[in-house]
């Protein structure tokens, strides 16, 4: 029988442990609570197997996920670290992500590690568990989150290594991105696998309870400001089928929140009735415009980000525009109604 990715990825890690040498894991882009949960909670494992693993992150941590253990330990990329995490690092691992594309700025140091392994559970399947280039891709679009497969890996690391490498803190990562990706375990994407792990994290000491009103109870004051000036700003298209908000830099500026304050946003859009497909437009400092998709039963919203060259789920995905806010914005809605067969927008 063919050695799976699953098995590849966690020998490649085990190979690791008490020698020199180490992993970083490079959540994608604009990392959210399943990548990040995902990445601390596998370093905490790692750890405890004797691995040493960093999380390097393109931004820093979000405010909303800067309670997480291990958050404070996340490396900002800098070119001047370069040097030195290059010395560091024995194997690449990007989570919640395909790699190179999704990784920004870190993409050439990923490339440089002797071993690049990715987990993910975005479609499409690899064709191959090896790429060509020898880069494993352990892939499961069934997942519901990558923290749930970063939780199957360190089941078989705690097997080879004759010891549970699940603590509290590890365990309350992984729920944390089983829960952000699950939206509390109303999406579409959770299944009886999704609440088998849930079970187990609850088991080693993951209260999903405080959790989930940390993830979607909880704001600050410019998120609250920031929300009721984007719901009053909802544009409605195509007889109410497509609802669609854009949010300037200004608006974020004026509410004093920052663009995580608005996770979440475009659900909320999506939860109205009538409403197939939802995009919130954020206007980002380099110019480029964020989209955020969340669809119904009728709108594949990862086929639809594709044609913009992003992508996801079929329910929620994303990609970049690199146009102003405006442009940006008509020419989504102007996709969007050809998707749907609308005659015209508005």
């Amino acid at each position: 029988m063919p050695v799976s990715a699953r098995n590849l990825v966690a020998d490649a890690l085990r190979s690791l442990s008490g020698h020199v040498g180490g992993v970083l894991l490079y959540p994608h882009v604009g990392a959210d609570g399943d990548a990040l949960g995902a990445c601390f909670g596998f370093v905490s494992a790692l750890g405890r197997a004797g691995i040493d693993a960093r999380v390097v992150v393109e931004e820093p941590v979000a405010p909303p996920f800067a309670f997480l253990p291990g958050a404070g330990g996340a490396i900002v990329f800098d070119a001047a670290l370069v040097p030195s995490l290059q010395a560091f690092q024995t194997v690449a691992l990007a989570v919640d992500c395909e790699g190179p594309p999704r990784i920004g700025a870190r993409a050439d140091l990923f490339r440089a590690a002797r071993v690049h392994l990715v987990v993910d559970h975005h479609p499409p399947a690899p064709v191959s568990d090896v790429d060509e280039d020898g880069t494993v891709r352990f892939v499961d679009p069934a997942a519901s989150c990558a923290g749930e497969l970063v939780l199957r890996l360190v089941g078989d690391l705690s097997a080879t290594a004759g010891a549970d490498l699940l603590d509290r803190d590890g365990a309350t990562c992984l729920m944390t991105a089983l829960l952000f990706d699950t939206g509390g375990f109303r999406f579409s994407n959770t299944n009886a696998d999704s609440f088998a792990a849930a079970a187990e994290l609850v088991r080693h000491g993951a209260d999903p309870r405080d959790l989930t009103r940390r993830l979607f109870d909880e704001m600050s004051p410019g998120r609250f400001r920031l929300l009721g000036r984007a719901f009053s700003a909802v544009r409605y298209d195509c007889g109410g089928r497509v609802a669609s908000v854009s949010v300037p830099q200004t608006m974020l500026d004026e509410c004093g929140a920052t663009e995580s304050d608005l996770d979440g946003l475009a659900g909320r859009l999506r939860d109205v009735v009538g409403v197939e497909a939802a995009f919130v437009l954020r206007e980002r400092a380099d110019g480029t415009v964020r989209v955020n998709v969340r669809s119904g039963g009728g709108f594949d919203a990862s086929v639809f980000s594709k044609g913009f060259g992003g992508g996801g789920h079929a329910r929620a995905s994303g990609f970049t525009v690199e146009s102003g806010l405006d442009e940006a914005r008509e020419r989504v809605l102007e996709a969007a109604a050809r998707e749907l067969s609308c005659p015209e927008v508005r």
